[in-house]
């Protein structure tokens, strides 16, 4: 396997020039050097190689940087913690550990630079050349050192320098923008990102728990090290326990006993290397892990001591990262068509996916067996146990019916010998089966006629990952193509897919008679209402119209139920976003300076000052804005003359 992780592309032919090799697992960031214009990669390496729970127990994977001489083309690894001890983790170690890289801001000189810790809520200052860690920046006020606090944790993603003023952090988890005075490291102020954040509690309460490496015994790894943003890493882990004991778990299925049986299936601690899960789609999914191992989530708690080398966290901590992880959907499957209907083909891929449905759903290949019996609608799965008997030869032990939504992303495994392959594992708990093709083979589908095989992998391909294919789509309207067929036939498709109540909402942004506004399709009248009860309902019509004489629109697909908050009232207060009252400019002179302040909520306006109150010149306001009590704050030099301020929406 090639493990190609970098890649030189020459744009003006969009052909690539080279690859840079083994650079790390999972690549967060590249960025260039000034002056030498080396490439330094932000990285983790996983050391899935070693086996066995106990060797691996909180360090697992190693935090690291990459740089790639750009002439050369050799690289040169930078452990982040240097000297850590697999075994004897210090409060020292967990105090200063830094996990998860996923942003490097350089000085203008190239000899430092900046690093984000996303899992330790850190931002590093390293020495270029030596990779040395020269000082670490705490974000999180109530998680310094080794403390936690995942409910309040920050999250740095993000990294913009403006050399000798300040260092920008865009923290994803807290949604918030840290500021740094890179003359002293410091935190200086944070703000938030929008005036509103609509994330719901349920969400913000629970998911620090899935990134926070401080819960881990050395600091060095969380939950997302493998389940990347609550996927998978698309590796295989051996975290068998030479020194466990065996458990129990109830077989359902079983060959002439489907369903009524009630035998004991045999849990072994040595289970052998088993593919990364994702973490999307558990609700409702229980019992867990490939052979069912884990009654609910909650059961995962004991790998915040087993795995990650800490401790379990407390039932209220642990059902809190339980409600947060029910809440993640699996992405629309692109296989589909926009209309969530199945395609008559795949390119490259033999077979119906229609006539794949059928043989899915409706076709028996045993009397009385189809492969819904195990593999149920929606999402594919009976969630009980098969046994190893049932599996065929190549299987000793019992597993649970997997789901299938995603089983197009792990189809890039090619076995053969000097192929080139993307992924390095594929189908099934330990990924050894390149497609459903492949997985075809066992023995339990003897009876499977060739032309069911090649329709049923051509479906499984296109399986419904329960969001629809049209969240997301949008199509940007201007006068150049808003009545053009392919705009038309687009626009027509989001509104049936809206009727149908379950896909989507769509929803219109854009401007109205030049002024921003909002429109929410309403499917039973058939027209878009507006983010004011000033205006009347728009027609499909009468938006063209507009459109037409000058004013742009984007039409696009959202999840159910998020239609009202993105199109009309976005801080879902009940007054629409236009008919908001307007926002108040207060002015008061303090020690000598000018201190203006309007509301946070006021979005979209801009502070613009002029000498004079009847000038057709105003100018945009360019002195810092901190946010204090939900209002915006700006302080300015007192000018000789007259000097008159203003809020406008554009």
């Amino acid at each position: 396997m090639p493990d190609n992780d970098v890649m030189e592309i020459d744009v003006a032919t969009m052909t690539t020039n080279r690859y840079f090799t083994r650079i790390g697992t999972e690549n967060f960031a590249v960025v260039i050097q000034p002056g030498s214009g080396d490439l330094f990669v932000a990285n983790t390496d996983a050391r899935n190689l070693t086996h066995f729970e106990t060797s691996l127990n909180g360090s697992f994977m190693t935090n690291r940087f990459t740089r790639i001489n750009i002439t050369s083309g050799a690289t040169t690894h930078y452990d982040l913690n240097p000297g850590y001890s697999p075994i004897n983790f210090t409060l020292a170690n967990k105090t200063n550990a830094l996990a998860q890289p996923t942003a490097i801001a350089f000085e203008a000189g190239g000899e430092n630079f900046y690093l984000a810790a996303f899992g330790s809520d850190r931002i590093a200052r390293v020495d270029a050349a030596s990779g040395n860690v020269t000082t670490r920046i705490e974000l999180c006020p109530t998680a310094i050192g080794s403390a936690s606090d995942s409910r309040h944790m920050r999250g740095p993603r993000g990294l913009a320098l403006n050399p000798g003023v300040a260092l920008y952090v865009l923290n994803r988890v807290s949604g918030t923008i840290s500021i740094i005075n890179p003359a002293t490291d410091t935190v200086v102020r944070e703000i938030s990102i929008g005036s509103f954040d609509p994330t719901p509690a349920v969400i913000r309460q629970g998911r620090g728990f899935l990134y926070d490496a401080k819960l881990s015994g050395n600091g060095t790894v969380s939950c997302a090290s493998c389940h990347i943003d609550a996927e998978m890493d698309l590796l295989a882990w051996d975290l068998g326990e030479p020194d466990g004991v065996l458990t129990t778990n109830k077989v359902v299925f079983d060959i002439g006993n489907f369903l009524t049986n009630t035998s004991i299936s045999v849990v072994h601690p040595m289970k052998g290397p088993m593919m990364t899960q994702t973490l999307r789609g558990l609700n409702g999914l229980d019992p867990f892990h490939w052979r069912g191992d884990r009654t609910n989530f909650t059961h995962f708690n004991m790998a915040f001591s087993t795995l990650l080398g800490g401790s379990s966290l407390s039932d209220a901590d642990i059902n809190a990262f339980r409600d947060f992880i029910n809440t993640i959907q699996f992405e629309p499957n692109p296989n589909q068509n926009l209309d969530r209907t199945l395609p008559t083909s795949l390119p490259n891929v033999a077979g119906n996916p229609r006539i794949g449905f059928t043989n899915f759903a409706v076709n028996t290949f045993i009397p009385g067996t189809s492969c819904t019996t195990c593999h149920q609608l929606p999402n594919g799965s009976g969630r009980f146990i098969v046994t190893a008997m049932t599996l065929g030869p190549g299987t000793n032990q019992d597993f649970k019916v997997p789901h299938l939504r995603n089983v197009y992303q792990k189809l890039n495994f090619n076995p053969a010998p000097g192929a080139s392959s993307i992924g390095g594992f594929g189908l099934s708990h330990d990924g050894s089966f390149t497609d459903p093709l492949a997985f075809f083979t066992k023995i339990f589908f003897v009876g499977l006629p060739p032309d069911r095989r090649t329709n049923l992998n051509a479906y499984l391909r296109c399986f419904d990952t329960g969001t629809a294919p049209a969240v997301g789509h949008a199509r940007s309207l201007a006068a150049t193509n808003v009545t053009t067929t392919d705009i038309s036939n687009d626009w027509t498709l989001l509104e049936s897919q809206a009727a149908m109540g379950t896909n989507i909402n769509l929803i219109v942004k854009g401007t109205l008679n030049g002024q921003h506004h909002g429109f929410l399709y309403q499917p039973l009248a058939n027209n878009y209402k507006p983010d004011s009860t000033n205006f009347a309902a728009f027609s499909r019509a009468q938006l063209v119209a507009k459109v037409q004489t000058g004013d742009t629109l984007m039409i696009m697909g959202v999840p159910p139920g998020s239609g009202e908050r993105m199109a009309i009232d976005r801080d879902a207060n009940g007054v629409l976003d236009a008919d908001e009252p307007l926002p108040r400019l207060q002015i008061a002179q303090v020690s000598g300076k000018a201190v203006l302040n309007w509301p946070l909520g006021a979005v979209g306006f801009l502070l613009e000052e002029s000498p004079s109150l009847g000038s057709p010149i105003w100018s945009a306001d360019t002195n810092a804005v901190d946010i204090v009590n939900n209002l915006n704050f700006i302080t300015n030099a007192l000018p000789k003359n007259e000097q008159f301020f203003r809020l406008r929406q554009p």
